[in-house]
């Protein structure tokens, strides 16, 4: 028999909320999955006896608790709050996953993981390779007791589990890339042995494979068949990298190709093409992908911590100073972003109410950067307000041409839509450039300005279409503007001009 040495790596307490003593941990068996046959069946019946017979824990049977099942697939597909999936139900610590599946003829490849109900962080992970399943069976179910033996010893923990394990990876899936691939017998089982590579390592806290399934979009991506994984769903679980790739065979060689994946950035960690032409070096190969991961995550990488800005919700974004990237937003201040490739960046400051400002910095491996208070500058009004003065005082093109200053250079400031709106009334009714103010005016109404903006913007293609004639699709505009707005300034001038003939400009 071969042995691959089952992973036994333990979280703190914390991460499961167990109580001690021991006979307080609920666990539950979830029914194998892989190759077809009764094999499945037996594994899952022969772990689950193997379990309750040494006493460590409280064993429910799995044919006890479908409704349980049921309720965390509609948590993970987004159904309902994995809070209320357990809710009213006879509480589970642990899930126990399996897989049992055919390598060649006469080898089983057997791997198992107890995983947190609460965090579905994977606690233990263990996986062997044997021409008798059962065997491999008992002896993890051997090493799983150890396991929470161990874990009930320690007694209760305050420590997080992200005090010990800061990063949380998510093993999104190897895909199959060719037809030459999807008869070779180390396919099912790679997923899988990956995880337990990277349990093995200790440095990644692994999140259980079945709670991310439903998160993520999988499509081809060109030649390299990486997939896309939705970061907003995985950042929102806690987790920060996650790994994908492709296997693809030819003759006997095994091509891996891979990315580990950082979620806040959307950059890979790693990028990296791996091969072997023996099965049995499959779990040699896993572990260098895991250990890959580690070195670039904890000792090649530096982190981003910004403490404080002058403003709420400002927007944080970067650029690599090497690459010629658009920007990248990494969120709003203030943030930490615990996994930066080490290099010189240009960090770009952006809030409605503030001048944008631009910061150079450089991340150093291994290290932590900090930016204790970053100040946006005020944003100068000076076009803004000079394009006032110069409308009031007749110089029409000149105070466009500050009012177009001011709006290109702050589009998003709550005066941009303002700025714009005067200009569409300045061309349409003084400067007699009716199409071109109207197209301005209309770019208002797209832009989704504040009320007042939005309906003074109506009420200036109102005049415009009266004064090139088109008065019937003017009053249209004004009968809108009366109806929908009706406390609005821009409705009782249009009042004005459709009873009384008043048709302010």
């Amino acid at each position: 028999m071969k042995n691959n040495s089952p992973v036994l790596i333990l979280c703190a307490v914390a991460a499961i909320g167990l109580i001690t003593p021991l006979h307080a941990l609920t666990v539950t068996v979830v029914p194998f999955r892989g190759f077809e046959g009764s094999h499945l069946d037996i594994g899952t019946a022969l772990l689950q006896a193997e379990l309750q017979d040494a006493g460590t824990v409280t064993v429910r049977d799995r044919n006890a608790v479908p409704e349980l099942i049921a309720s965390l697939e509609r948590c993970q597909s987004g159904l309902m709050q994995c809070s209320e999936a357990t809710a009213g139900l006879q509480r589970v610590d642990v899930m126990v996953f399996g897989e049992i599946q055919r390598r060649g003829e006469d080898e089983y490849v057997v791997s198992v993981r107890a995983v947190s109900e609460r965090t579905w962080t994977v606690i233990y992970s263990g996986s062997q390779t044997s021409d008798d399943y059962e065997e491999v069976l008992e002896d993890l179910a051997d090493d799983m007791n150890d396991s929470f033996r161990v874990l009930a010893a320690s007694g209760p923990q305050t420590e997080s589990p992200t005090q010990s394990a800061p990063y949380r990876i998510a093993i999104h899936g190897i895909q199959v890339g060719n037809t030459a691939a999807q008869g070779v017998d180390v396919a099912p089982v790679l997923n899988s042995i990956l995880m337990s590579a990277f349990r093995s390592g200790g440095r990644f806290e692994v999140v259980e494979r079945a709670f991310v399934s439903d998160l993520v979009n999988e499509r081809e991506l060109g030649m390299n068949g990486l997939v896309v994984a939705n970061n907003a769903a995985f950042e929102a679980r806690g987790i920060t990298h996650y790994v994908t790739g492709t296997l693809r065979v030819y003759d006997e060689v095994h091509v891996l190709s891979y990315q580990i994946v950082n979620v806040r950035t959307g950059l890979p960690l790693v990028t990296d093409v791996l091969e072997w032409t023996d099965s049995t070096d499959l779990e040699d190969a896993m572990d260098e992908v895991a250990a890959r991961a580690e070195r670039e995550a904890f000792d090649v990488n530096g982190q981003l911590e910004i403490r404080q800005c002058n403003a709420r919700d400002v927007h944080v974004l970067y650029e690599n100073l090497d690459e010629s990237n658009q920007p990248i937003e990494l969120g709003l201040c203030p943030l930490r972003v615990e996994d930066m490739p080490a290099n010189s960046y240009t960090l770009l400051f952006q809030h409605d109410d503030f001048d944008s400002l631009v910061m150079q910095v450089t991340i150093n491996p291994a290290e932590l950067t900090v930016l204790e208070r970053v100040e946006l500058p005020p944003i100068d009004l000076t076009d803004f307000e000079e394009g006032q003065n110069l409308e009031f005082s007749g110089k029409y093109q000149e105070a466009i041409q500050r009012y177009q200053s001011f709006y290109e250079a702050h589009p998003r400031h709550r005066y941009a839509a303002y700025a714009m709106y005067r200009e569409g009334f300045i061309r349409q009714l003084y400067l007699g450039e009716v199409a071109e103010g109207r197209q301005i005016l209309e770019r208002v109404i797209e832009g989704r300005p504040d009320a007042d903006v939005r309906t003074e913007a109506y009420y200036g293609i109102a005049m415009g279409k009266r004064a090139s004639g088109q008065t019937g699709e003017a009053n249209e505009i004004l009968r809108m503007l009366m109806s929908e707005y009706p406390g609005s300034t821009a409705a009782e001038a249009a009042r004005l001009c459709l009873q009384q003939n008043l048709c302010n400009l």
